[in-house]
């Protein structure tokens, strides 16, 4: 295991040598390699960008920092790419508030929800979280509704 985060950490630092030295873009250099997202808010182009506006690096910032385990960057990001409609922030937050507990699931559902009814790419994925809310905290029906709903395609804007 150690030998694999030593691995990443120097992957790491070849590709943000290589970022800097093309100026590659925040999604350009998050593309570069498999982990880059766990990394973007070490990587000063994703950070300009996400404070210039741009909707993709507000969205890598929240999934980095939630990596990072500093919740709070990460809610401020997700939420600002949301608030631009960018819809993967969407599942972000409704991960982010599932991931808190029981007391914020009223939160995660509202985002899944913006998430299922955008059809956005992976709508399926929130479709599922809701299903397994409502089975969580005991709502059988609200559950299979969930379920069926994701199965049928009949998500309507």
């Amino acid at each position: 295991m150690l030998k694999m985060r030593v691995f990443f950490y120097f992957l790491f630092l070849i590709f943000s040598a290589l970022a800097q030295a093309k100026d590659m873009s925040c999604e350009d250099w998050v593309r570069s390699f498999e982990e880059a997202y766990k990394f973007a808010h070490t990587y000063k182009p994703c950070i300009d960008a996400a404070r210039a506006g741009d909707t993709a690096a507000q969205y890598q910032l929240g999934m980095s920092y939630g990596f990072a385990n500093e919740p709070e960057k990460s809610l401020h990001w997700y939420l600002e790419s949301a608030k631009s409609g960018q819809t993967a922030s969407y599942l972000g937050l409704g991960n982010f508030y599932f991931y808190e507990g029981q007391s914020s699931y009223q939160k995660a559902v509202k985002w899944y929800l913006m998430h299922v009814k955008a059809k956005a790419q992976g709508y399926e994925v929130s479709c599922s979280m809701l299903g397994r809310i409502y089975q969580e905290v005991g709502d059988f029906t609200g559950s299979l509704q969930y379920k069926k709903l994701c199965s049928s395609q009949e998500i309507k804007k």
